[in-house]
């Protein structure tokens, strides 16, 4: 079949989550299928560096960032559409769509997180899937609102985030969402019976064994994470200032990495703590580190970053949000607190008993194994896709592919990722 992939990342190289994500999905239909990409990219410079995937025709235009104050995003406050969507329309987008759908034979429609739905009336008669649907940071900026003003906001916008949403998702032929919890608040907000399928996030674990590690004398926490991202910010600021001087308090030597581009916003001062900036590889220093602390308090979806850490054998303390859509237990494979000072005990636990990191990173590993690697999630993607084309596979299940520095039947490795989430 012939698919036509709608995305507002431009994933080569991958450089974060969404777009890790939207490489593996690419990668697996084009094994099966052909594949066009529209995709938006930064400024020339700024993405590039990667070769796209062999079977994928691609095709960019430049993308518009989100203006807050701008007249086209004020506009926005009195149309039906959320603003952040009015703003960041590309009608240069809607033209190439336009354009594929009028000169090729397309089964199937893909568009790929919230973005991509505002170009739906291109593709309304069209069998589509709306891909990664995720409501959760929406929630949960809501529920963090520190004053009324903007508490009250917040219900604004998610009341006509959720009509747009009922609106438009009936126009899908399917949606997928990363987990059980996002399923949920689709499934909240819906009024009508819609096709949900969850197709979690994931890592290739082959991509984590053998990672070169250092052994230190340091006991040595990391975050992986960009502070432009203003969930991996809040998470940073309430953990230096909250959980860290605890932890040293029990361990004065214990020592914080945040990886990671810092953006133009400033985190607290602590001593112990180290901004390594953006670094080629993540997976050395988080397999290095004793302990990869999670202290969400925003977002939704899942975390890539307790993935990585599970399948690299370090052991992790979270909250529930930041373990949130993930098949995780506590106390089995990783540590839960929420509360500041349970936080950096559970953490000054971890640092002081080696026994039982090796006994949750056993049990996390394994669990990466089961249910996170893509090779076992991808499979569900692919046949979600054909069973809503209608249409059966028109390439060899069996092409290999090589890419990011590897060879297999089972879609692309990377041998290097940058910080990321």
């Amino acid at each position: 079949m012939r698919v036509l992939f709608l995305s507002s990342w431009y994933p080569f190289p991958a450089k974060n989550g969404s777009e890790l994500r939207i490489l593996n999905l690419l990668a697996a239909l084009a094994e099966r299928h052909e594949v066009t990409l529209l995709a938006l990219r930064e400024m020339e410079g700024r993405d590039s560096g990667g070769e796209p995937i062999p079977g994928v025709r691609v095709r960019t235009v430049p993308r518009r960032p989100y203006r807050p104050g701008s007249l086209r995003a004020l506009s926005g406050l009195v149309r039906p559409v959320p603003r952040s969507l009015v703003d960041t329309y590309v009608p240069a987008l809607g033209g190439l769509i336009r354009e594929e759908l009028a000169g090729g034979e397309y089964d199937l429609v893909i568009a790929s997180e919230m973005g991509m739905s505002a170009y739906h009336p291109m593709f309304v008669d069209m069998p589509s899937i709306f891909e990664d649907v995720e409501l959760g940071i929406y929630r949960s900026q809501g529920e963090q609102a520190t004053n009324f003003l903007s508490r009250w906001r917040h219900v604004l916008s998610w009341i006509k985030l959720g009509a747009y949403l009922r609106r438009v998702v009936p126009r899908f032929s399917a949606s997928t969402v990363v987990s059980q919890e996002e399923r949920n608040h689709l499934e909240g907000i819906l009024r009508h019976g819609h096709r949900i399928e969850i197709v979690p996030n994931g890592i290739r674990l082959r991509d984590y064994e053998d990672v070169e590690t250092k052994e230190g004398d340091v006991p040595t926490l990391i975050y992986t994470g960009a502070m432009s991202y203003i969930a991996n910010f809040d998470a940073m600021c309430w953990f230096v200032a909250k959980i860290f001087p605890v932890i040293k308090q029990a361990i004065p030597s214990a020592r914080l990495l945040i990886t990671g581009n810092p953006g133009e916003r400033s985190l607290p001062r602590h001593d112990g703590v180290e901004l390594t900036g953006q670094v080629a590889d993540i997976r050395p220093l988080v397999a290095s580190a004793d302990v990869s602390v999670v202290p969400l308090r925003l977002g939704g979806g899942t975390r890539l970053k307790v993935l990585e850490a599970m399948a690299l054998g370090t052991a992790v303390v979270s909250t529930r949000k930041g373990a949130e859509g993930l098949a995780v237990a506590a106390n089995t494979h990783l540590l839960v607190e929420d509360a500041p000072r349970a936080f950096a005990e559970a953490v000054v636990r971890l640092l002081r008993e080696k026994g039982l990191r090796r006994e949750l990173t056993a049990n996390a590993r394994r669990l990466v194994a089961e249910k996170y690697d893509w090779p076992v999630i991808l499979p569900t993607f692919v046949h979600l896709a054909e069973e809503v084309a209608g249409t059966r596979s028109t390439r060899s299940p069996n092409r290999r592919l090589a890419f990011g520095g590897g060879i297999s039947g089972d879609g692309p490795t990377f041998a290097k990722r940058p910080a990321m989430d």
